[in-house]
């Protein structure tokens, strides 16, 4: 099994300052250290993301709330997350304001294709340290999303110009957990013995469900806590789904908050139930991770093969992670994940 285990927490995006450029002008906003790296290239495809947790004295930046920053004015914030280039994605961080006019090409958001969005300008982002890289902005996105009450509705991922997309949907008839509670069972027995040793010699790993050790022996029955559908390519319809093993803390608040817990997260061909991608973990404390999800899946170069945009939600925040799948693939192929670039 393919076991994901809880990422480091990655250093967050901390907006210092924007400066704005047009993307019809030909003079560049970078600074002097910025100047340094190559500007962008808007002809290739790529990928733009924003996470919810980017924030300035406690504010997201791109609201139009924000005292050091006009989003209603100035264009909502999108980063550059990957691009596509000589067959394969690459790192869009660390570039230098395009000097190219966008002209007609346009954004799509991966959660609802239906519209269409266009870059009004760039600007360049510093975050910690002296790193700087390049940024889009967006006037003719709303600055505030639409709440949904789902935990991954701020993981915003705009796509130039898909050949096809499939955001995630509610799964309409959801495999039944006595199809898959044998399989989580039988890939998560290794990871809870090597929690529970763990705990044995740490007993204050597992402290937050109870003072005695974690003991897997007491978990319960797998129940499903997450079922959704997409189209991993034309005609391919596959299931995500997230399976929960509650464990019975004493304190009735420390088992609300699903303290250790065991889940396991896959993606699985809808006939048949092929496994494609999984993730796992036992949720020992709050530092760890607490939620996988699907974006959706297009084709975003038009190459025939399939961008798959899952995001993770762990303390402090979250990730996206692009994986691709060729039609008849076995499993999803890991391309890039915002971080590896720290």
């Amino acid at each position: 099994m393919a076991t994901i285990v809880s990422r480091a927490l990655m250093v967050l995006f901390l907006v210092l300052g924007l400066r704005v450029s047009r993307a019809e002008s030909t003079e560049s906003s970078a600074t002097p250290e910025a100047s340094k790296r190559p500007a962008f290239d808007n002809s290739k495809p790529q990928i733009l993301i924003r996470r919810p947790f980017e924030k300035l004295n406690g504010v997201e930046y791109w609201s139009s709330g924000h005292p050091g920053y006009d989003c209603e004015r100035n264009g909502v914030v999108m980063f550059g997350f990957v691009f596509f280039e000589g067959g394969t994605w690459h790192d869009a961080y660390g570039f230098s304001p395009s000097k190219q006019p966008y002209g007609d090409n346009f954004f799509m958001r991966m959660v609802d294709p239906s519209g269409k969005y266009h870059p009004a300008g760039e600007a360049v982002v510093k975050a910690i340290g002296s790193t700087e890289g390049r940024a889009v902005l967006f006037r003719d996105m709303e600055c505030e999303p639409k709440p949904t009450g789902k935990w991954w509705q701020d993981y915003e991922v705009l796509i130039s110009k898909p050949a096809w997309c499939s955001p995630s949907r509610p799964a309409a008839s959801p495999p039944a957990v006595e199809e898959l509670a044998g399989r989580m069972k039988r890939e998560m027995a290794a990871e809870e013995e090597k929690e529970r040793r763990e705990c044995e010699q740490y007993p204050s790993l597992s402290a937050d469900c109870d003072q005695e050790p974690y003991n897997p022996s007491k978990l319960a029955a797998p129940k499903l806590v997450e079922a959704a559908e997409f189209d991993i390519a034309p005609g391919e319809t596959v299931f995500f789904v997230q399976l929960c093993r509650e464990y019975p803390c004493k304190d009735s608040r420390a088992s609300e908050e699903g303290y250790n817990s065991s889940n396991w997260c896959a993606i699985l061909r809808k006939d048949g139930l092929e496994l494609l991608w999984t993730a796992s973990w036992v949720y020992l404390h709050d530092k760890m991770i607490q939620h996988y999800w699907p974006l959706g899946a297009a084709d975003v170069d038009g190459d025939g093969v399939s961008e798959v945009i899952i995001v993770d939600g762990h303390y402090g925040g979250g990730d996206f992670m692009l994986y691709q799948y060729k039609p008849g693939d076995h499993k999803l192929s890991y391309e890039y994940a915002n971080g590896d670039q720290m």
